[in-house]
């Protein structure tokens, strides 16, 4: 939606998977890892500079992004005494206590190319930054963070 000439406000949404990861070697050496898959939505701000007239441009966008969690998994492979044992489930069935909604800032760049004066196709990074702690129990702070490449097409709607 654009607001002026090269500003305008885009608005996304997309499934992606997040989640922490952590080691140990206390009494035993061990690794874990959570995949958190949320339907994720950002409203962002969008800076448009043409390149070659109205038809490429690079872009820079920021602004807000909030998850909901639609599914957990965990996965822990510990060595004990030389044995390798490895172990994947929900992490309902672990009985964590994970929120349901994470929010956090997005930001991020890319290269469009106009098609027609309303259409275009886009790809860009763009860099979320968690800032909700996604644990309600845990005394460390498990916050996602997440890189993603996206391709797309873009539809201007003003």
């Amino acid at each position: 939606m654009p607001l002026w000439e090269n500003l305008g406000i885009g608005l996304n949404g997309r499934y992606t998977q997040k989640g922490p990861r952590w080691s140990g070697s206390e009494r035993l050496e061990y690794e874990s890892s959570m995949r958190i898959g949320y339907l994720e939505f950002a409203a962002l701000l969008r800076m448009q500079l043409p390149l070659s007239g109205n038809r490429v441009s690079w872009y820079g966008e920021v602004g807000p992004a909030v998850g909901y969690k639609a599914s957990c998994t965990m996965k822990e492979v510990a060595v004990i005494e030389g044995i390798t044992r490895e172990a994947n489930q929900s992490c309902r069935s672990r009985l964590l206590e994970l929120y349901d909604f994470d929010w956090g800032l997005s930001g991020g760049a890319g290269l469009e190319i106009g098609i027609s004066q309303r259409m275009g196709v886009s790809i860009g990074l763009l860099y979320t930054l968690g800032l909700r702690n996604v644990h309600s129990g845990y005394y460390r702070s498990l916050k996602n963070r997440a890189m993603t490449l996206q391709a797309g097409i873009v539809r201007s709607l003003g």
